[in-house]
């Protein structure tokens, strides 16, 4: 019934509708490197405009990719505790983020992905690029980027003085608030913004008085940019984010675990970009700082992590005429970690890379990248990729082919071996993980139905090689188990030796205006298929989504608006009798959101339910979200 019941509501406006997003040409694309639109760079992209994330029901960055096209979110919490971020099946640690070219990735563990430490106020616009990008950003990019690009950052929007600010209040005394102010003028730009999302929690399980699943959750940033000449201008950025939250189970299995968790991580960044006729070079230095404190049982001594990650890349693009563009560059980065529990390591990473697009004929786009890439980790590695489509008049033709790699993070590696007497069902870290590598291959289309409506579909396949995942392993085959207790099993970090993925993403986006009424929406599918050589049980590949369906959808009248994101997953089913949890086979999942404009749409009220259905509910095992959750709020702008 549920399934039907989703066919039905997205099915209405699979036809008639459009998302929050960009059309695709009038945007070029800085993930390309190369000044591109989406069209020429025969890759499956998806833009979403800052100033429409005001109009959707969410409340923090995650909660908004969840709801787009083929990105699955494994959500831990709500509004912006944790969650893992997964493209085309791959694991979470093998999605890059950036933001304003720079990457974020932390080095202790992909978990930390979506800490993206730039307010929402603050957004230009956001670019998810699927399939490898590790020609031009480096290791990680394996199933694809998410790319932030602040208003600072940002020379193809121009900006001007305004204020804007968002509050809500809603059951277990939550508090979301978020604002932003930017002022503008020929020569500077300054903007500044914060979230804020605080909650004392559902009780979990629900009739528990003691454990509830709090949240205090802070994000600051703002961003400068200041026009020296016609030639140079200097542009800059600061961020601070802090997570306080429950987390028990987020990462075990352990009947001992009552965790919780404490991060905070500062970002800086500086730009000195100089515009040539046809020509551009900017060299970016950036440092980011994260302290994270994870208590697994009150009884025992807290677990904390100092990673320290510091940047240096210059990129310079040359248009040489209609046909032909290049780029080149050259990255170079440090990373550190300083802990009680994985113990001091540093790594150092570069990488010189060559991209070119050349276009031959009229509507015919050829793209080639390639980088020589070093990591402590794996050594040499040659980085190629190839791109291309053909644009006609009513549809993209594409097609994509690419190698990438990745190494294993200070977690894999070290987690819990610097432990003794661990306890069951624990992860551990393995010091002899090899480097991940894969080969991607794709081809798909981008179809205009009719007018202002666009259906995209792809069909990609990788092969991964030394997948690392954590495998439930027995105490007696795991190496350096002085510190294990005997006949017990613990999830040891594993290279898995190969894994096929075979998927289909599909998308349908539209805008229909009939008088007074607007329908704008995106509805997206994805399907994945693995063949793996192991049969024992993984604890990240086994958790994806094989079917997801996910989109949203606004309805405006007049000064009303109605927005309805929705999210189904289907997946293996699972259990863990110790702990009373089970996750089940699927879900369908609604957030609403309903309000009025008044005062020149400078003054909006509004009300919201996440989880209208009150559905019980998991992403990973053990970590239960929350049910039906009510807030009424004010916009002012």
């Amino acid at each position: 019934m549920r399934k039907f019941t989703l066919w039905i509501i997205f099915g209405l406006s699979f036809c008639t509708l459009r998302a929050q997003v960009s059309p695709l040409d009038t945007v070029l694309i800085s993930s390309s490197r190369l000044p591109l639109s989406a069209s020429q760079t025969g890759r499956n992209i998806t833009l979403i405009e800052g100033e429409d994330i005001k109009k959707l029901p969410v409340q923090s960055l995650d909660e908004l990719l969840r709801y787009i096209p083929s990105l699955e979110l494994q959500t831990r919490n709500s509004f912006g505790a944790q969650a893992d971020l997964t493209m085309r099946g791959g694991t979470f640690a093998q999605s890059l983020v950036l933001i304003d070219g720079v990457r974020i990735n932390d080095p202790l563990t992909g978990h930390f992905s979506t800490y993206i430490p730039i307010a929402l106020s603050d957004i230009s616009r956001i670019e998810i690029v699927r399939g490898p990008g590790a020609t031009l950003y480096g290791p990680d990019a394996v199933g694809g980027l998410v790319h932030i690009i602040t208003k600072a950052f940002d020379t193809q929007r121009t900006y001007g003085n305004r204020v804007q600010a968002q509050a809500a209040y809603g059951q277990y005394n939550l508090l979301a608030a978020n604002g932003g102010a930017q002022v503008a003028n020929d020569k500077v730009l300054f903007t500044v913004g914060a979230n804020w999302n605080v909650s004392d929690g559902e009780p979990l399980p629900p009739d528990s008085t003691d454990i509830r699943n709090d949240f205090n959750v802070l994000t600051t940033s703002a961003g400068l940019r200041y026009k020296l000449n016609d030639q140079y201008t200097l542009t800059a950025k600061g961020a601070f984010d802090r997570r306080l939250f429950n987390a028990q189970y987020f990462y075990t299995r352990s009947t001992f675990d009552l965790s919780r968790e404490e991060t905070r991580q500062a970002l800086g960044q500086v730009r000195l970009t100089r515009q040539g006729n046809n020509s551009q070079t900017h060299v970016d230095f950036s440092y980011k700082r994260m302290r994270d404190s994870f208590l697994f049982n009150p009884v025992l001594t807290a677990n904390v992590h100092t990673t320290q990650f510091a940047q240096a890349q210059v990129h310079h693009q040359q248009v040489i005429n209609e046909q032909f563009s290049y780029g080149a560059g050259v990255q170079a980065d440090q990373r550190t970690i300083v802990s009680n529990d994985r113990g001091d390591h540093e790594n150092l990473h570069a990488g010189v890379y060559v991209n070119g697009a050349y276009q031959p004929v009229t509507g015919l786009n050829l793209n080639a990248s390639l980088r020589l890439d070093y990591d402590d980790n794996y050594g040499w590695e040659l980085l190629p990729q190839f791109q291309a489509s053909y644009v006609l008049s009513w549809a993209v033709l594409r097609a994509a082919v690419g190698r990438a790699t990745r190494a294993p993070d200070y977690t894999e590696r070290f987690v819990s071996t610097q432990l003794s007497n661990l306890t069951p069902g624990r992860n551990l870290g393995n010091p002899d993980l090899l480097a991940e590598r894969a080969w991607s291959y794709e081809v798909g289309t981008d179809v205009s139905i009719s007018r202002g409506f666009t259906f995209s579909g792809t069909v990609f396949y990788r092969q991964d090689e030394n997948l690392i995942d954590y495998l439930l392993t027995p105490e007696d085959e795991i190496p350096r188990n002085e510190s294990l207790q005997d006949s017990a099993e613990y999830f040891f970090a594993t290279n898995i030796l190969s894994l096929g993925t075979l998927g289909i993403e599909a998308s349908v986006q539209g805008v229909q205006e009939i008088g007074s009424v607007k329908l704008q929406g995106i509805l997206g599918y994805q399907y994945l298929y693995s063949n793996t050589e192991t049969d024992r049980l993984a604890r990240y590949i086994s958790n994806r989504a094989r079917h997801l369906v996910n989109g949203s959808v606004t309805l405006s009248w007049k000064a009303m608006d109605f927005t309805l994101n929705g999210i189904y997953k289907a997946r293996e089913e699972s259990s863990a009798e110790a702990i009373g949890a089970v996750l089940p086979a699927s879900y369908l999942v609604f957030n609403t959101r309903v309000q009025v404009r008044t005062w020149n749409d400078r003054l909006a009220i509004f009300l919201q339910a996440n989880n209208l259905t009150d559905v019980e509910y998991q992403d990973i095992l053990g970590s239960r979200l929350p049910g039906r959750w009510v807030m009424i709020g004010i916009q002012v702008q």
